[in-house]
């Protein structure tokens, strides 16, 4: 659990500088909309993971606490009903539903697939960007 969460951190802080990185490097050679695309989606795909590494990070520890426990047999039916099962459900439905949520409120074009009457086209000027176009029914 300690090596994973030390990994993921790091993984998720170098993300960062390269996303500064990269933003430095797209100011020096691009302007306008695509510049701006490219930098949000960055930035996004960068929350998602942080998200990500988060909630596992807090289901990891909260595994290791309930074997912890269980191995010193210092857990009773008690302890485990009122508070590691509550914090398990929490911890579980954390880690498995954030990615997703967190991917529809960051991203439009899912936004307007799932909840929209459009669907989401190639646009013609840029290859990396998208615009939604009324489906005809």
């Amino acid at each position: 659990m300690i090596g994973y969460s030390l990994f993921a951190v790091v993984i998720t802080c170098l993300s960062k500088g390269k996303l500064s990185e990269l933003r430095r490097k797209l100011e020096q050679r691009y302007q306008g909309p695509s510049r701006r695309s490219i930098i949000k989606q960055q930035r996004n795909m960068l929350i998602i993971v942080a998200v990500c590494c988060l909630s596992h990070i807090l289901k990891a520890a909260q595994q290791y606490l309930i074997v912890i426990f269980s191995l010193n047999g210092t857990i009773d039916r008690s302890l485990y009903e009122s508070l590691l099962w509550p914090t398990f459900v929490a911890t579980n439905g954390l880690a498995t539903y954030a990615p997703p949520l967190i991917l529809i409120l960051r991203s439009r074009s899912v936004r307007n697939l799932m909840f929209g009457n459009r669907r989401v086209t190639p646009s013609r000027t840029n290859e990396s960007s998208f615009s939604t176009v009324p489906i005809k029914t």
